[in-house]
């Protein structure tokens, strides 16, 4: 079976424990080799054959994730947001799926955490009926349940990528703060690469709850969207 590199970029201390102790009860039930690799400034866990602390001060994004697949061993690079809560059969269901002959990209919809209160419910339904409907249709349930999809309908989010394609295509590009992930997936995209996306590969992911915050974050990411189309893509 092939082995797997899990890569976390740890920015968010009570978000990346939720997010940490959701990963490795996950593998606790699969049968996947693995290794974590955790990019931070400083360490976090106790280092074992599985885990490993990857040490720098630089924050940009796509330098620490370039970081983590030039240290990983793995066949698979798995992409983590620090902030994702992911199921229990979530390794498990990947597992199986990557049995498939083909793709080169496997990844599944996010869904909103759970809130408490009934404001947060409220901005929550809100802010994601605008961010589905609108920006990011491909984080719905929708069948079929398997599919395959264009790598650029895909994020960094949750995702698995043949570490053999970051080799050919070449690393994350780190002159850009965001986006990085839309630039490599187009270039997947262009390679003739294809992304098997499937229900069985969700996980949870904060929500922005303030529509202020919703709409700084789309200004943000659509102005480097729009950079990067006029910079690289046209």
């Amino acid at each position: 079976m092939a082995k797997l590199s899990i890569i976390i970029l740890k920015t968010r201390e009570k978000d990346f424990n939720r997010c940490i102790a959701s990963v490795k009860r996950s593998l606790s039930i699969s049968d996947i080799d693995y290794e974590i690799l955790i990019i931070s400034y400083s360490p976090i866990l106790s280092e074992s054959n599985n885990i490993k602390n990857i040490l720098t001060s630089n924050l940009n994004i796509s330098y620490r994730r370039n970081l983590g697949i030039s240290e990983s061993s793995g066949d698979f690079i798995c992409f983590i947001d620090d902030d994702v809560i992911v199921p229990e059969p979530f390794f498990s269901n990947f597992s199986r799926l990557s049995r498939f002959n083909g793709p080169d990209i496997f990844s599944g919809p996010d869904i909103s955490y759970p809130v408490n209160s009934l404001q947060s419910s409220i901005q929550k339904l809100f802010v994601e009926n605008i961010y589905l409907n609108g920006f990011k249709h491909k984080m719905r349930f929708s069948h079929p349940h398997t599919r395959i999809m264009l790598p650029s309908q895909g994020s960094f989010t949750n995702i698995f990528i043949k570490k053999e394609l970051f080799l050919k295509l070449g690393m994350l590009k780190n002159n850009y703060p965001v986006c990085e992930d839309t630039l490599f997936l187009y270039k997947a995209e262009k390679n003739g690469s294809y992304m098997l996306f499937s229900n069985d590969l969700y996980v949870f992911h904060k929500r922005k709850t303030s529509l202020l915050e919703f709409l700084k974050q789309m200004f943000y990411f659509g102005k480097y969207n729009l950079i990067l189309y006029f910079e690289e893509m046209k």
